[in-house]
């Protein structure tokens, strides 16, 4: 490994092990900004692209810029005919007034140092996606080990703090005390995590382990069985139902072809099974572990369903140039109805869709599509290659988790924590690393032979 590989591993582990707390966790988030230092400077200073991959990755790595760009841009201090007529600061306006700075020059975001806290932020996944990028397919094989080898650390920890009877071994003081959330401060957040493993193990164990061998999907059901049992131990809704959907998929790209018109009944047939056999055992109350989450799928008073009309209405206060990256909270609380107010502080939009359009605007919108456009080429490009036995299982278990991310950012918001932003930036950078020519499966040939 050469100082760039060394400095990329180092740098996701500890933001694996330090980037669950969120932003009222300086200390940690400090460390992990302190690790993306060096990782992404030795990726800059290495003046050899990795041959074809620069091509397709290109559009990527531009539009990263981009985003830290507009970051920047929220920030630059606007002379008042400017600032003063982008709608949404009306009220600052009045203040500036009001205290006699109404010729002051101000920034386009609302809370310039929370743009600046924010653009901070975006350079840790910024930094795994730059320097993932450049790492060979037998070392992004050996990082997503190290994931996998982080996600059994937190689920030691979780074991703990369930022996514990959720009093011992946390990190961080939350409101989710008391559930198996390991070192992170949220469930939803913790159980992602879960689920991208368990996403990703298949393809390690793949290339780490002889196809032939009568106990590799012995191990993968070990894997897959911990990581789901951690999971539902969570109590995450939206990741319980990802996760189903995720075994489901994975069973399936798993069938031999010359058995896959009976393998897809099999797989239905289980999924059927033992969603039956759960539910049995849960109404019956022989289940204790899963009586707090069936009582969450049953709960009607969902608070993110009654603030959702109010994140809407400050996305259209601040269009369409947005409130500034970062500004959710300011932009929020000017709309937030008496109704509303109550014991559960919102600090996120859950939908990190709705709060990409309150911060940016029309840009926000723009963000997404070019998310998607530059995602189409390598979603064309990986589900011809795997049908066609040209390419591993890797980049289209990648495209799982990015979809998955993609699914959860819905009543959710899994990229404001640093370690899934870290993780999402690695698992982006391996899936267009495939229209490169890597990832077929001639390379992971010659890993196993090593």
């Amino acid at each position: 490994m050469n100082a760039q590989t060394i400095a990329t591993f180092a740098f996701l582990i500890i933001a694996l092990l330090l980037g669950g707390g969120g932003s009222r966790f300086a200390m940690q988030e400090m460390l992990v900004y302190l690790a993306a230092i060096p990782a992404l400077a030795l990726t800059f200073a290495q003046n050899n692209a990795l041959g074809t991959t620069t091509r397709y990755l290109r559009p990527a790595k531009y539009f990263v810029l981009a985003v830290l760009f507009i970051t920047v841009l929220q920030i630059v201090p606007l002379p008042p005919s400017i600032w003063t007529a982008l709608p949404g600061q009306e009220t600052l306006t009045e203040a500036a007034a009001i205290v006699g700075q109404a010729d002051s020059w101000r920034a386009w975001s609302i809370n310039p140092e929370k743009t600046l806290a924010s653009g901070l932020y975006i350079l840790v996944p910024a930094t795994a996606f730059f320097a993932v990028s450049r790492l060979t397919t037998e070392n992004q094989i050996r990082l997503i080990g190290c994931m996998v080898a982080v996600a059994a650390v937190h689920m030691l920890v979780s074991l703990g703090q369930s022996l514990s009877g959720g009093q011992s071994f946390y990190m961080y003081q939350t409101t989710h005390m008391g559930l198996p959330i390991g070192i992170f401060a949220n469930r939803n957040h913790a159980a992602m995590m879960f689920l991208l493993c368990l996403i990703l193990s298949p393809a390690l164990l793949a290339a780490r382990l002889n196809s032939a061998a009568p106990f590799r999907k012995m191990l993968f059901g070990v894997a897959a069985l911990a990581f789901a049992i951690a999971i539902l131990a969570t109590s995450s809704r939206a990741i319980t139902v990802l996760l189903g959907l995720s075994i489901v998929f994975i069973a399936l790209i798993s069938i031999p072809s010359q058995h896959r018109r009976k393998g897809v009944f099999a797989v239905l047939a289980g999924a059927i099974a033992t969603i039956a056999v759960v539910l049995a055992a849960w109404w019956n109350n022989n289940l204790g572990s899963l009586q707090n989450l069936g009582e969450r799928f049953q709960q009607s008073d969902d608070h993110r369903y009654e603030f959702w009309p109010e994140t809407i209405a400050a996305a259209g206060q601040y269009f369409p140039f947005g409130s500034g990256i970062g500004t959710f909270d300011e932009a929020f609380r000017g709309q937030e109805s008496l109704d509303i107010v109550g014991t559960h502080y919102v600090n996120h939009a859950h939908n990190d869709y709705i709060e990409l359009i309150i911060e940016n605007g029309i840009i926000g919108v723009f963000i997404v599509l070019a998310l998607i456009a530059i995602l189409i080429p390598a979603i064309r490009f990986i589900i011809r290659g795997h049908a066609a036995k040209q390419l591993t299982d890797l980049p289209l278990l990648g495209l799982l988790a990015v979809t998955a991310i993609a699914f959860h950012s819905l009543v959710d918001y899994p990229l404001r924590s640093l370690a899934l932003a870290a993780m999402a930036g690695a698992i982006f950078a391996i899936c267009l690393s495939v229209l490169g020519g890597r990832h077929a499966i001639t390379s992971i040939d010659s890993v196993n032979k090593k």
